[in-house]
């Protein structure tokens, strides 16, 4: 088993152009205490380094409006004291060391591989991460992520020949999150075919290589193995201008895992909402004062059933709002601004 520690008091910046790609990553850097900020592109980068204070940024090497290597000169060409000494991690689904020189020419310094492995991932942190943010708690990341493994063993039974378990440890053993992305991911990719094959008979190649890269980080995260490297090998293929021959295979492990997702989703759908009953305000107080403490230290796994239980009732109109906003700020795992309404939220009843 392998115990990992918990930052506090830290702030990462996440660049990439990907909602899901995001996802994956804020799991992973919210499980053990980081608070984490997004950034879509390398501009939006450039724009918030220089005006925000940051510990560390992952950075996404291949995206648009300005890719991460750019992106990474530019910061650190920005008129910001200490802007040297701030760490920049590469992401990029390549390993190969010309991949890795380039990264770090551009100023990174050092190359994370995607899909990420939680345990690389940690332990880079820890890396690059100033002294004085070092975490001085530990936790056991593993255990939780072999007990949220079990829980979500049918998962496997419905997708053979997929990586279930590699995919939900990816997401810090969060099953719940694992079945939102299999929703995104048909939400996103479901015309895949029909896009690509548009863009290559117009030899429109740089979409269709973004689309097949796009599509081959995904699939790597939620462990669909044959896409993922059948993928890598349009890819190749596509930046080389050699011979398409990866294409109709792909293209039949995508939708043989699009028809799983769809399946499974279709037999899982969650059972019609009943009339909730009222809850009262000091009850409502009271589920408040549980859940706070697994905001503020980063817990959404432990948060969930005190989440569900806020959700099971109506509680006074002049609420609604505020316990509106928690509720989403925690689903989309933006744990410490959902902390910080609670208290809000806590302090208002109060002082009534």
């Amino acid at each position: 088993m392998t115990v990992f520690q918990t930052w506090q008091q830290t702030k990462v910046l996440l660049v990439d152009d990907n909602d899901m790609g995001r996802e994956v990553l804020r799991a992973l850097l919210e499980t053990v205490g980081i608070e984490v900020q997004e950034a879509q592109n390398g501009l939006e980068a450039v724009d918030r380094v220089e005006t925000e204070e940051f510990d560390l940024v992952l950075m996404d090497v291949q995206m648009p409006v300005l890719d991460g290597q750019n992106a990474a000169r530019a910061i650190r060409a920005l008129d910001k004291e200490n802007i040297e000494n701030l760490p920049i991690i590469a992401m990029t689904a390549d390993s190969f060391a010309e991949h890795r020189a380039v990264s770090l020419a551009a100023g990174m310094n050092d190359h994370l591989t995607k899909p990420v492995n939680l345990e690389i991932l940690y332990a880079m942190l820890k890396n690059w991460l100033p002294a004085e943010k070092q975490p001085s708690k530990q936790q056991s990341a593993n255990a939780t992520v072999s007990k949220e493994l079990s829980e979500y063993a049918e998962l496997e039974a419905a997708f053979p020949g997929i990586d279930i378990k590699g995919g939900i440890r990816r997401v810090a053993g969060d099953g719940l999150l694992y079945v939102d992305l299999l929703n995104k991911y048909v939400d996103q990719f479901s015309d895949t075919e029909r896009e690509l094959r548009k863009e290559l008979a117009l030899e429109d190649k740089k979409e269709a290589i973004y689309r097949v890269h796009t599509l081959r980080g995904v699939a790597g995260n939620l462990g669909v193995t044959a896409v993922y490297e059948l993928a890598s090998q349009l890819e190749e293929q596509l930046t080389k201008s050699q011979k398409v021959s990866a294409f109709d295979k792909m293209v039949k492990e995508h939708q043989r895992f699009l028809a799983l997702v769809q399946s499974y989703l279709t037999r899982n759908q969650p059972l019609p909402v009943k009339d909730k009953p009222s809850g009262s305000e000091s009850e409502m107080q009271t589920l408040l004062e549980q859940l706070l403490p697994f905001l503020k230290s980063i817990r959404p796994l432990t948060a969930r059933p005190l989440l569900a239980r806020l959700q099971e009732k109506n509680w006074p109109d002049k609420y609604q709002h505020q316990l509106t906003l928690i509720v989403e700020q925690i689903e989309s795992y933006q744990l410490p601004h959902a902390a910080e309404q609670v208290e809000n939220l806590l302090q208002s009843i109060g002082g009534e």
